[in-house]
């Protein structure tokens, strides 16, 4: 198959001036003395049709070459062809459905991506005759003058030529709510009356996401983006293991139905801060909130730029007080195990009591329980938090990083095969990392004692099922009673924090 050249640089000049929101202009004609081409043009369009020399480049709406006319070549995106006429080259379809009339006539190829072409009885195709992502109809004993290829089917095409007006006139605007086009109204009915339903069904989980929005709404944004940034990825590490294949349309099941109770909660909570509630147990005024909250988040999503970023924000929003919810929940089933209690505090000085006990100091000679100098039992100390751990895990990745970066033959695998040996390595000799110093992190056993070698390896090695795992085995901490991790479960320690100046 030839290839245009001056085609594909006209299509590229009128995407980017699509994506950029301004007017296509006419582009002026060649210097060559060619004979004028007359082109129909349809004024009722949103874009204009670019001739240059014969070559007709239209977008976001439909083009017709009548009987009797003939132009050099066209392309057409987002949008139907019909063609009567002749073309001397090429015809090329992108997101819409090319049809060649009994009376066309195509010097060269006829290609269709993402669409459908309907070839009709006395049709004339010069060149190869091609159907991507889509399919072709076309007459019995019809043959074009080169191959024919059709990879797709006319149901994937036809999906792809019904999206073409809303990508066009919707998302190149910066807006996912296109108002002129009549299917979009049907859509945005059935989806009020989904979140209706969601927030009369579910009305404890949503009321929960409000009332997460309410608190912390800038954790909540942090969190959804959070979610999103780690979903690719960790769908990734589970499809390339075994055992985590399984687990991935359950994990983009529960992703779906956490965005839609959080985008209802979301809207509640706009609606709640436009009229409040009065009790918000009333499931009238829950409804009424959420009402008016949709109602807000569809008037605004017809603004050009604005609607876009704004259902980004809800959608973000709703997904982090989703999951700050269910993290919420699921400690309340949970709750921590309360800390054993330091041991008491010894005297310097002073005389022995009757009992036999030393004599309470008072005033300035009294001594601090988690002294540095006390040599209290570690495992009674606060347990260290996720942020924590994870700071510490990233102060030590960098470190790693930092010290192999110089070889030139270091890989990536190499990097984690020598951070999980220097960790192991220092959990034996000081209990905690150079990150963990800065963090002020210490691991050590359940019963209190010092990590050994064999415990740290077998920490170590555990880890590494806790990331395999899509990191579930790490964000285990963040519901754990005692904030336990799957290796630290495994290898029987703990994370905790110690005072600042606590010696190694």
């Amino acid at each position: 198959m030839k290839t245009n050249w001056h085609i594909l640089a006209v299509l590229g000049i009128t995407l980017g001036l699509a994506a950029s929101g301004g007017a296509v202009q006419e582009a002026a004609a060649p210097s060559t003395p060619d004979p004028p081409v007359e082109v129909d043009v349809d004024l009722d369009v949103d874009l204009d049709i670019i001739d240059v020399g014969g070559e007709v480049v239209q977008i976001g709406r439909g083009y017709t070459l009548p009987i009797g006319k003939r132009v050099e070549s066209a392309v057409v995106i987002a949008g139907t062809a019909r063609i009567e006429g002749e073309i001397e080259q090429d015809l090329v379809v992108v997101a819409g459905a090319a049809t060649l009339a009994g009376t066309a006539r195509v010097g060269g190829d006829v290609v269709v991506v993402a669409g459908t072409g309907d070839v009709q009885p006395g049709a004339v195709v010069g060149g190869d005759l091609v159907a991507v992502g889509g399919g072709l109809k076309v007459p019995p004993g019809f043959s074009p003058g080169g191959g024919q290829v059709s990879v797709g089917a006319f149901a994937l095409g036809d999906l792809f030529a019904n999206a073409a007006p809303w990508f066009t006139r919707g998302l190149l605007w910066g807006r996912p709510i296109v108002p002129e086009l009549p299917r979009m109204w049907a859509v945005l009915a059935v989806f009020v009356l989904l979140c209706l339903l969601i927030n009369l069904v579910f009305d404890g989980p949503v009321r929960a996401c409000t009332d997460t929005l309410g608190r912390k709404p800038l954790t909540t944004g942090l969190t959804g983006f959070l979610i999103l940034l780690l979903i690719a990825p960790a769908s990734f590490i589970l499809t390339v293991s075994v055992i985590g294949l399984a687990l991935v349309p359950f994990l983009w099941f529960a992703l779906v139905i956490a965005g839609l109770i959080g985008n209802v909660a979301a809207a509640r909570w706009i609606g709640s801060r436009v009229l409040p509630e009065e009790s918000p147990h009333d499931r009238l005024q829950a409804t009424r909130s959420a009402g008016i909250g949709l109602a807000a988040i569809i008037l605004v999503g017809m603004v050009p730029v604005a609607g876009l970023t704004a259902w980004a924000l809800v959608s973000l929003l709703g997904l982090g007080a989703a999951a700050t919810a269910l993290v919420a929940g699921l400690r309340r089933e949970n709750p921590p195990s309360p800390a054993p209690t330091p041991p008491p505090p010894t005297a310097e000085s002073g005389s022995d009591t009757p009992g036999g006990g030393a004599a309470e100091p008072s005033g300035a000679e009294a001594v601090p329980a988690a002294s540095p100098t006390a040599g209290g039992d570690l495992s009674s100390f606060p347990r260290a938090t996720f942020l924590h751990r994870l700071g510490a895990l990233l102060l030590d990745f960098l470190l790693v990083t930092v010290i192999t970066l110089p070889f030139s033959h270091a890989h990536l695998g190499r990097s984690f095969v020598l951070l999980l040996v220097y960790r192991v390595a220092l959990w034996s000799w000081k209990g905690t990392t150079v990150g963990g110093i800065i963090c002020r992190l210490r691991v050590v056993r359940m019963d209190g004692k010092p990590l050994a070698f064999t415990d740290s390896l077998v920490r170590g090695l555990a880890s590494i099922l806790s990331a395999a795992a899509a990191g579930l085995g790490w964000l285990w901490i963040l519901w754990d009673p005692q904030r336990q991790a799957w290796h630290d479960k495994i290898a029987r320690t703990l994370v905790v924090r110690v005072p600042t100046g606590w010696p190694l």
